[in-house]
């Protein structure tokens, strides 16, 4: 807790509990109670917990403030422990969302494309680096214009944790 973080001293408390990760969650490591809880700093306060298992994408979550659910804060991972920083004391954990996508190229330009030709395809990457299989998986376009894009090949249909498809997309001009 850095100098000037609170108005006046506090008695602090960090307790390692045997509680499961919460329901949608993959912890990777254990969930600890800060208290006491809704403690309000001034700026940010860092917390570095000890990883049972290391993922490229885990991330640290610390119950929200006065509600249900906790917020996605992210974390700087270095050998096996993560660290992340927040403005006040509850409940946290480092795990994995059950399913987080990334998609790769996020845009792409297609360039000019001529009246009734099609673009050379575009290949997108779907990655799965969510802790759960994903489900069947829809590959669509939508919003204004779509009609001037296709999908002409995909490989996706689920994906299991760290694993990836590609999807090829186009630009068509029928005008």
């Amino acid at each position: 807790i850095p100098p000037g973080a609170l108005a006046s001293d506090q008695t602090i408390e960090i307790t390692k509990t045997a509680a499961p990760a919460p329901s949608g969650y993959t912890a990777a490591s254990a969930i600890y109670h800060l208290a006491p809880e809704g403690l309000v700093f001034t700026q940010n306060v860092t917390v570095t917990l000890e990883l049972a298992s290391v993922a490229s994408h885990t991330r640290v979550f610390w119950s929200k403030i006065g509600g249900p659910g906790f917020d996605d804060r992210g974390g700087t991972i270095s050998g096996s422990s993560i660290t992340a920083a927040n403005t006040h004391f509850s409940d946290v954990f480092a795990g994995l969302l059950p399913v987080e996508l990334a998609i790769t190229p996020a845009t792409t330009d297609f360039g000019t494309v001529g009246v009734a030709t099609t673009s050379p395809g575009t290949v997108f990457t779907v990655e799965n680096f969510g802790a759960q299989e994903t489900g069947t998986l829809a590959a669509t376009i939508t919003g204004s214009g779509a009609s001037a894009f296709a999908i002409t090949q995909t490989t996706c249909t689920t994906l299991g944790t760290d694993e990836s498809c590609a999807t090829i997309g186009r630009s068509r001009r029928l005008w």
